[in-house]
């Protein structure tokens, strides 16, 4: 391939990843990027991601080739008990909705390989013992959704948590640490593209008292960001919350129109 046929090619690249899935290549990440790129060739042949690249985007469907990009490019840093100021506030909201519905249902964008999700249901205790609250995983990296229900984690994932919270909340499994089974129950784990219009197909018509998408606009970029907030408000109950990442903020004007109790990263709507 010549020098003007790569340089071809890898616009093609970073504009699929903006397309497919609202992912920006900042400078910082252009060499990560062209090594994907070279790795996704190596596999599928220069014909095979091109086809992929120049086809019509379709948010809800996932080639091979897309399966492999998903898995090399998304980013999956996170760990437990991360902002346990924000969880904390998490719970409190929760006894607040509980005031006024018999359930609460409480989404976590962008989960990962779930160590949010489970961060949640043990932040809620007697909430979630008591069968009163369900907590939804929505992750487009079905390798990551698969470690998520296993419960399975390293050290590393646990990396900022006290040795009384591991043992409170994990049992040690061949050097590793498996969640006890009690905050496991009434969570669930759905493979969605933020992107997608489609989102009630995915969630079956539930809707949400409050949704995390915590540290996700930053990858972002702002069209898509827009998009990802319509889709996650019609998800949302009336007068239900959705919490950003402290380092976020309201990083939409939507958002902050919504600013709640002088939070700035948490909004009601």
């Amino acid at each position: 391939m010549k020098k003007g046929e790569n340089v071809d090619l890898f616009r093609k690249f970073t504009f699929y990843l903006e397309k497919k899935f609202g992912w920006f290549v900042i400078p910082s990440k252009i060499e990560n990027t062209a090594f994907i790129l070279g790795k996704l060739i190596m596999k599928h042949g220069e014909s095979g991601v091109m086809e992929v690249f120049s086809a019509p985007v379709n948010h809800d469907y996932f080639s091979p080739v897309d399966e492999d990009l998903i898995d090399l490019y998304s980013v999956s840093e996170t760990y437990f008990n991360r902002e346990p100021e924000i969880l904390e506030r998490v719970n409190q909201l929760t006894d607040s909705v509980m005031t006024i519905r018999d359930k609460v249902n409480i989404l976590c964008a962008a989960s990962s390989s779930g160590e949010e999700v489970y961060s949640t249901s043990i932040s809620l205790r007697n909430n979630f013992f008591n069968n009163e609250v369900s907590v939804y995983g929505a992750e487009i990296n079905q390798r990551l959704i698969n470690l998520a229900l296993g419960g399975v984690y390293t050290e590393w994932s646990l990396r900022t948590c006290s040795s009384d919270y591991k043992t409170r909340y994990f049992d040690l499994h061949e050097k590793k640490f498996k969640l006890k089974e009690e905050y496991m129950k009434n969570v669930y784990f759905r493979k969605y593209n933020l992107l997608s219009q489609n989102i009630d197909y995915y969630f079956n018509g539930i809707r949400f008292d409050i949704i995390l998408c915590r540290n996700i606009f930053l990858y972002l970029n702002p069209n898509s960001i827009e998009r990802v907030i319509d889709n996650l408000l019609s998800l949302l109950n009336p007068g239900g919350y959705i919490i950003t990442g402290l380092a976020e903020g309201a990083i939409s004007e939507r958002l902050k129109s919504n600013s709640f109790d002088g939070f700035r990263n948490i909004f009601k709507f």
